[in-house]
């Protein structure tokens, strides 16, 4: 009764749907005519027992593989994806970032995500993130812009990075674009950015209590912390997250061409 009850949650990833079928078609024809043009039961049953075992590989290869998560789950998103994703396809994005870049988000999360900026203080992203997507970390909508202005805050949010190596790049987006507060958390000293942003040393490994401790002190009070994962981990497990926000794109998936995730839109007004 158990493996009956397994046998009923297999599932098949919809791309092998049709090429599972084909394949069915093709070999239960392959076998009919043999047995009727051959008629030799020796080669009729190995050619048989050959195309279960070459069907039964395929319908493994397929096949939505069954997941269950034993570890904590307090603090912690579990996201698996069938399948691996290849290729992500580019766009040029010329009106706000001037840049090409990988867009996976949607619109409605984009503007979710501006809308958690408009409500910060302070923007945090790792420096392997910077150097990876070179993100300006701006507000972008006027009215946002203009809101802060007259509440006497700067148009932009205060960004934040950490770095255990130092290398920062000063041509980096991140100093060179919006008018903000700037602060870089370092386990060594960075001649290169002292002149653009106030670097905070520790004594030691940096850490999340650390951050905010200093972030504090200097008037920040609702601090978004972007990304990416490792950063994110570090908050998560220290325990210093008020509110966790998860984002899933239902039209994300693995396309035909370039064995890969196809994905084009629009970027939103202000994103």
């Amino acid at each position: 009764m158990s493996q009956l009850k397994k046998l009923k949650k297999i599932r098949i990833h919809r791309e092998g749907t049709n090429i599972l079928m084909i394949a069915f078609l093709s070999l239960l024809l392959l076998n009919v005519l043999v047995s009727c043009l051959v008629g030799n039961v020796y080669v009729t049953t190995v050619l048989l027992a050959g195309s279960i075992v070459l069907y039964g590989g395929m319908l493994n290869f397929f096949r939505c593989p069954i997941r269950i998560f034993n570890g904590p789950t307090e603090g912690t998103v579990v996201a698996p994806a069938d399948g691996r994703v290849v290729v992500l396809e580019e766009v040029d994005e010329c009106e706000y970032f001037h840049d090409r870049r990988l867009m996976i988000s949607t619109p409605e999360d984009w503007e979710a995500v501006l809308r958690l900026r408009a409500e910060c203080d302070a923007i945090l992203v790792g420096a392997e993130t910077l150097r990876r997507d070179n993100p300006a970390l701006l507000l972008r909508d006027p009215e946002v812009r203009a809101r802060r202005a007259a509440a006497g805050l700067r148009p932009d949010l205060t960004k934040v990075t950490l770095t255990r190596s130092g290398r920062l790049d000063p041509a980096l987006r991140f100093f060179t674009e919006g008018d903000a507060d700037r602060y870089v958390f370092s386990e060594k000293e960075i001649p290169a950015v002292e002149n653009l942003a106030t670097v905070i040393s520790s004594e030691g490994p940096i850490t999340p209590a650390f951050v905010v401790t200093e972030l504090e002190r200097r008037g920040i009070r609702h601090l978004l912390v972007e990304g990416g994962a490792q950063i994110l981990r570090m908050f998560l497990d220290a325990g210093l997250v008020d509110t966790l926000r998860r984002a899933v794109n239902p039209r994300l998936h693995l396309g035909p061409e370039k064995s890969g995730a196809q994905f084009l839109f629009e970027p939103p007004q202000g994103a």
